[in-house]
């Protein structure tokens, strides 16, 4: 699972990470160990070895802590929404009350944490979008709860998963591929099945349901596409929400 924080840095280097268990670190502090429970604690080896991690709290005097740079943006840290977290659990430690606050934040963390903190187009979010199409193509429930949440026929919106996520199209080689992964569709596709579609996820069916047809007609995927664009811009509608939402920073 990804360690993430957003408003601040934190390493994160996958090849010299690792986790540290607060848990196990005697006198570690319950808002640490609520962190920890949540899967945020990731520090280098050299930090985790060394005695200047920077502590993130007031009156923290655990032996490790989060070691913030001023390179990396990482996706997720909420900190008002952590304590909400911690003071619901009572500021209490014990694992049942905070593996059940875990438990309820599971998905949004894994998954959706992503959304509206990152730049569309730096380095976690296309990491992201490779994770969410793996796992959009092995869901059998997504179409259905997009056509009843808008209002498609199931066979449109299996149409336009199969177009973007499962077919190989005639794009750039000799051999027909796969899409290259988009954070922007892919958490369109999220807020689909969620029923919570914002303006240009809707618009993103509109496209995709054009162009396949247009495909299908002869066009190459290039052509079709642009035609596409000029009645239904989906990349546009995306740019510009998240421009709006000013959620993401440079990476």
């Amino acid at each position: 699972r990804e360690a993430g924080w957003g408003g601040h840095d934190v390493e994160k280097r996958q090849t010299r990470s690792r986790r540290i268990r607060m848990d196990s670190i005697r006198g570690a502090c319950p808002f640490c160990l609520m962190l920890a429970s949540n899967g945020w604690q990731r520090v280098t080896k050299e930090i985790a070895s060394g005695d200047h991690a920077e502590h993130i709290h007031a009156n923290c005097q655990c032996e490790f802590a989060i070691r913030f740079t001023s390179e990396l943006d990482v996706a997720g840290y909420e900190p008002d929404k952590l304590r909400e977290e911690y003071d619901a659990a009572e500021g209490d430690s014990s694992k049942e009350k905070i593996n059940s606050l875990r438990r309820k934040n599971y998905a949004e963390k894994t998954i959706g944490a992503v959304s509206g903190a990152r730049n569309p187009n730096g380095k976690a979010a296309e990491e992201h979008a490779i994770r969410y199409y793996e796992e959009i193509r092995k869901r059998a429930s997504d179409v259905n709860k997009i056509a009843a949440a808008t209002g498609y026929e199931k066979e449109e919106i299996q149409a336009v998963k199969n177009y973007i996520f499962m077919d190989k199209h005639d794009l750039r080689g000799e051999e027909k591929e796969l899409f290259d992964p988009d954070y922007m569709m892919a958490e369109s596709w999220r807020r689909l099945q969620e029923g919570k579609a914002e303006p240009h996820d809707l618009t993103l069916i509109k496209h995709e349901l054009l162009e396949k047809s247009l495909v299908e007609k002869g066009y190459t995927q290039k052509e079709a596409h642009k035609i596409a664009s000029k009645m239904y811009n989906y990349g546009k509608e995306a740019e510009e929400y998240y421009d709006r939402i000013k959620k993401y920073k440079k990476e």
